[in-house]
C-alpha cells in the first residue's frame, strides 16, 4: 500500500513548531554551529580580565558574531515557520517562496527540503501543461536536496517515489518506492 509518509528527520521540527515554534533545525545547522563556536568564545573569554584592549576587544568580537548567528536563526526560523503555515494553509506558491528562502539561507536543511518538496508537488495539482511539469520538477530537485543530506530515509525516498508517480515517471517511482521498502521493511 501507498501513503505518504513524513521523513523521519523533519518530523520533529514540524512537531516542535507546532508545540510552540521551538528551533527546528538541529545541530547540523551551520548557522547553530556558529552560535556553538561563538557561545564558546564568549563562554572562555568570561574567565579572563576584560581591562586588557586585546581581551576586551576578543570578546567583543565574539559577542558580536554570537548576535549575527542569533540574527541568521531567526531570519531562517521565520522563512520556514512562515512557509509551514502556508504549506498547512494550502496556499502554495507563499510556501513555496518562503521555503525557498530558508533554503538559500541555509541548504543543510533537511525540514526545509521536504516541506519545499511537499508544496511544488502539491501546488502542481492545480496547474497544466508546462506550468504543472515544472512544478513536478522542481519538487523532484527538492527531493534530490533531501536525499543527499539524508540518503538512508526510509520515508523521503517514499515520498519521492509518490512524487515520481505523479509525475508519470514510473520505473524511476519503483526504483524509489523499492528502496524505502528495503530501507524500512517493517512499513513497506
Amino acid at each position: 500500500m501507498l501513503a505518504w509518509m513524513p521523513a523521519r528527520n523533519s518530523e520533529p521540527a514540524v512537531s516542535a513548531l507546532r508545540r510552540g515554534g521551538l528551533h527546528p533545525f538541529g545541530a547540523g545547522a551551520s548557522a547553530d554551529a556558529d552560535s556553538k563556536s561563538s557561545a564558546a568564545k564568549v563562554k572562555s573569554l568570561m574567565r579572563v580580565d576584560l581591562s586588557a584592549p586585546d581581551t576586551k576587544a576578543a570578546y567583543e568580537k565574539a559577542v558580536k558574531e554570537r548576535e549575527e548567528a542569533m540574527k541568521k536563526n531567526k531570519a531562517l526560523n521565520d522563512a520556514f515557520n512562515t512557509g509551514l503555515q502556508a504549506l498547512e494553509a494550502k496556499n502554495y506558491d507563499a510556501a513555496i517562496t518562503s521555503l525557498k528562502s530558508a533554503s538559500e539561507m541555509d541548504p543543510k536543511q533537511l525540514a526545509v527540503w521536504t516541506h519545499l518538496a511537499d508544496a511544488y508537488i502539491l501546488s502542481a495539482a492545480s496547474k497544466t501543461g508546462a506550468d504543472q511539469q515544472t512544478a513536478y520538477q522542481n519538487g523532484l530537485d527538492a527531493y534530490g536536496k533531501a536525499l543527499e543530506l539524508s540518503p538512508a530515509d526510509a520515508g523521503i525516498h517514499n515520498n519521492y517515489g509518490l512524487a515520481l508517480v505523479k509525475a508519470k515517471k514510473l520505473p524511476e517511482a519503483q526504483a524509489e518506492l523499492n528502496k524505502a521498502a528495503e530501507l524500512d521493511p517493517t512499513n513497506a
